[in-house]
């Protein structure tokens, strides 16, 4: 059964979430923090194939999702503190990756998505949504 994968906002947070001290204070609000972020592979600008080649010109950037220049454990701590206090289900596909399902209860029909965090360059991360059936 499906439902078995999902996490009940009223079961216990699994070990993803106790490796992170959630009672303090989010990192955008303390503006003396300032943290070494771990070095991806590729950031989202590298593996761009419509990347202008022409140094001189630069287009302008644009992105879905909500940015952040938190620290990555940071922001989904946060995203799962959200998804919990709106009675969410989630799995935890890796660190960075959600899949999240709301219940509605007229229908009972579920609405699902993905959440997913990317690194948009040195500092930035991008919390990009998608909505999945």
């Amino acid at each position: 059964n499906e439902a078995k994968d999902f996490y009940l906002a009223t079961s216990p947070l699994d070990s993803f979430l106790d490796d992170h001290n959630l009672s303090r204070p989010h990192p955008e609000r303390v503006p003396f923090l300032v943290a070494e972020a771990p070095h991806p592979r590729h950031t989202l600008d590298e593996l761009n194939p419509q990347k202008s080649k022409h140094q001189g010109v630069r287009r302008a950037k644009w992105h879905l999702g909500i940015r952040s220049q938190s620290r990555p454990n940071d922001i989904m701590a946060e995203v799962c503190r959200a998804i919990k206090q709106l009675d969410y289900e989630w799995k935890v596909v890796n660190p960075y990756y959600l899949r999240v399902r709301s219940k509605n209860p007229v229908t009972s029909t579920y609405s699902k998505m993905s959440l997913q965090l990317y690194q948009v360059d040195s500092r930035t991360y991008l919390l990009d949504f998608r909505s999945t059936d």
